[in-house]
This record gives structure tokens, C-alpha cells and sequence, in this order.
């Protein structure tokens, strides 16, 4: 593994929130890039946009591993 500095995985989501090993919160979907923001809530119009988001960033830890021993191989 690099020396990334990020909250180790495996992260998953659960509804609004991405969870790191532990529920630590590692991020929340919401429904503005503005302070304060609101949580997207279930059947809200940009629920299945944000849960497909939320699974991209869930795999982050994961993508990074898979990238770094293609690295290695080449």
C-alpha cells in the first residue's frame, strides 16, 4: 500500500452515509455543495444518483489497492 494518507477501508454506504470500519462517518450525501447542507433523504429526487455515488466512493479504498498492484506490474 502507498503512503496515501486516507481513512483505511473497507468503507460502505448505508443509506445518506459512507461508513469506514468502526461507522466512522467518512462522508455524507446531501443535496447541495452549500453550508448548511441537507441530508438526501429516501425518495428524495436525487436519491439513486446520490446511492450510486455513494457506491463509487464506498470503493475507493478498493479501487486504489486494485491501481496500485497494477502499478506494480508494469
Amino acid at each position: 500500500m502507498s503512503d496515501n494518507k486516507h481513512t483505511p477501508g473497507p468503507w460502505e454506504h448505508s443509506g445518506s452515509y459512507v461508513f469506514s470500519p468502526g461507522n466512522r462517518a467518512v462522508c455524507i450525501m446531501t443535496d447541495s455543495v452549500f453550508l448548511p447542507a441537507k441530508r438526501i433523504e429516501l425518495g428524495s429526487p436525487n436519491w439513486d444518483e446520490s446511492m450510486k455515488t455513494a457506491d463509487l466512493i464506498a470503493a475507493a479504498p478498493d479501487m486504489l489497492e486494485a491501481l496500485e498492484k497494477v502499478e506494480q506490474d508494469i
